[in-house]
């Protein structure tokens, strides 16, 4: 009966099914952040509050991922990273029922460390289910890297509905504050005062639009005056919206906490010869790779014979494989080590990393990833949407960005390996540019703000593309070290989202669009010359 039910747990459906429940609840604890991070920079407008509070919680990231995030993957595997990172969104929205300098930094310099923990663990988990999956498909004609970008790709294209899911939030966000955008609506008589007053208000309502889109420069006079267009009036509908978000924010955690597998650095390692990969099969197969199980820890392994560590290896796990002599490569796993010597060998890792000529290469495209979206939260959210309509329409617009977004992962990861990455990538410049273009030349009106929803759906299309695109890089430049160059990936694109969110009030918006511009083309461009190189060294390998 045991054996029955060992086989019916290493299906592949099995595999999908732990997927679904370990990417649905990211994506449920994401909803919750992200609505309130849309909302940021229009809710807590007053000093800059809600932004400054995520440019610190990215700045917290840049620092604890360069250093820390891998120690705390290699020390306590993933599941427990994915909880502690869940954790800190809890309490960044809890910190939003007081919303001071004192309550909201500390919250954020948490959700920082939760940030730079938790997209590498989605990297390894992605790696994880993609190999498990490759392993338990009879008749496999794919390679390993087929099936892990196919699971990343599914990853992103579902995490990034969660921004439909805020529009459907916005609709009930809309109901509960609906009564302070209609104030001025409310006087109807049909006196010739009247009429004259709503003409006033008229044109006053559009000397005031001269300030918003490219033209926003975040004046303080300009915000103490239309503060009543970002910010809602009731605190005790702010509340319920805040309880509710921290509902479906805790749920999932308890689920994870249950059923995720504790993924360590062993399963992430791509076979690079048939040697290899039968070696990974025979692991699955003696059951040292579980399925939905705690993964099992050994201190030495060896496929066809048992050796002794040389003395100066003692720090190691070592798993070689011995079945052919055009296979020597072996993979290191540290055991317990004190913090200071792991602090110290992540840093050369980290450092090592960063001296690879590919990563250095794809650093400003990352970079310009995280600026971009950011882009899309800040500025795009206050100047072209809450600015003009309001703050109660701001998740409809992000729900088109979501729908977006999710539709072009999707066709991406599909399609990718049949059109070609550059291709993709350089439609994705084009249309970038042109938007880009369109945001500094458009003139904000009521009349036409429809027009927003399509910048909406044509930066989702595009993101959609660069975020998937840009993770799987990582995963097959550097297929042999996750952990740190999915920490080096989160930090760059946290990177990129404290630059834009630090410079809010600094600049105006068309000035931050000229940035922008200068950093994809540099980006795409030094990225071209990283693929060339890639594709370069597969040959020389399959030679």
């Amino acid at each position: 009966m045991s054996s029955i039910n060992d086989e019916s747990t290493r299906r592949p459906a099995n595999t999908i099914k732990c997927y679904l429940v370990y990417v649905l609840g990211i994506f449920f604890v994401y909803t919750a952040f992200v609505f309130l991070m849309y909302q940021q920079s229009s809710i807590n407008i007053k000093d800059g509050l809600g932004t400054m509070s995520l440019a610190c919680s990215y700045i917290s990231s840049i620092v604890f991922g360069l250093i820390f995030t891998p120690i705390l993957i290699r020390r306590f595997g993933v599941k427990k990273c994915i909880l502690l990172s869940e954790a800190t969104y809890v309490i960044y929205i809890a910190s939003n029922y007081y919303p001071e300098y004192y309550t909201m930094l500390p919250a954020a310099l948490l959700l920082g460390v939760g940030e730079a923990t938790l997209w590498p663990c989605v990297t390894m988990m992605n790696v994880y289910y993609g190999r498990q999956y490759s392993d338990r498909v009879k008749y496999r004609n794919k390679s390993y890297e087929y099936y892990v970008g196919l699971f990343s790709g599914y990853y992103f294209a579902i995490h990034h509905c969660n921004k439909v899911i805020c529009g459907l939030i916005s609709f009930f966000t809309q109901n509960l504050f609906h009564d302070q955008f209609d104030e001025r609506k409310n006087n109807t008589s049909n006196s010739t005062l009247t009429h004259f007053v709503q003409n006033e208000t008229r044109n006053v309502f559009q000397n005031r639009l001269q300030f918003c889109g490219a033209y926003d420069c975040q004046d303080v006079q300009v915000v103490e005056e239309t503060i009543e267009n970002y910010a809602p009036a009731d605190n005790i509908k702010l509340i319920i919206l805040i309880s509710f978000l921290l509902l479906i924010c805790l749920l999932p955690i308890v689920v994870h906490a249950i059923v995720l597998p504790n993924v360590t650095t062993l399963t992430l390692r791509l076979p690079k010869t048939v040697a290899e990969e039968e070696t990974l099969k025979q692991y699955i197969n003696d059951g040292i790779l579980e399925d939905c199980n705690a993964m099992k820890e050994t201190k030495s392994f060896t496929v066809a014979s048992v050796k002794e560590s040389p003395p100066a290896e003692k720090n190691v796990v070592t798993f070689s494989n011995d079945n052919t002599a055009a296979s020597k490569e072996e993979l290191k796993l540290p055991l317990r080590q004190p913090w200071d010597n792991l602090v110290l060998q992540t840093l050369k890792d980290v450092l090592k990393q960063l001296g690879i000529l590919k990563q250095l290469l794809i650093i400003p495209l990352t970079i310009y990833d995280g600026m971009l979206l950011s882009f899309v939260i800040a500025e795009l959210t206050r100047s072209y949407v809450a600015c003009i309509n309001g703050f109660s329409q701001i998740g409809f617009y992000v729900a088109v960005f979501g729908a977006g977004h999710a539709f072009s992962t999707f066709i991406f990861n599909k399609y990718r390996r049949k059109i070609g990455r550059t291709f993709v990538f350089s439609m994705c410049v084009v249309l970038d540019l042109v938007i880009f273009i369109f945001c500094l030349y458009w003139i904000p009106s009521r009349e036409n703000s429809w027009v927003v929803y399509i910048v909406y759906l044509c930066f989702g299309l595009t993101d959609g593309v660069w975020q998937p695109g840009i993770n799987i890089l990582y995963v097959e430049y550097f297929p042999d070290n996750q952990h740190i160059a999915g920490s080096v990936w989160t930090v760059l694109l946290h990177v990129g989202m404290a630059i834009q969110f630090a410079w809010n009030r600094s600049f105006c918006v068309f000035t931050k669009i000229y940035i922008l511009i200068g950093f994809l083309f540099v980006g795409f461009l030094l990225y071209c010359v990283s693929e060339y190189l890639h594709k370069r060294e597969s040959r020389s390998i399959k030679k």
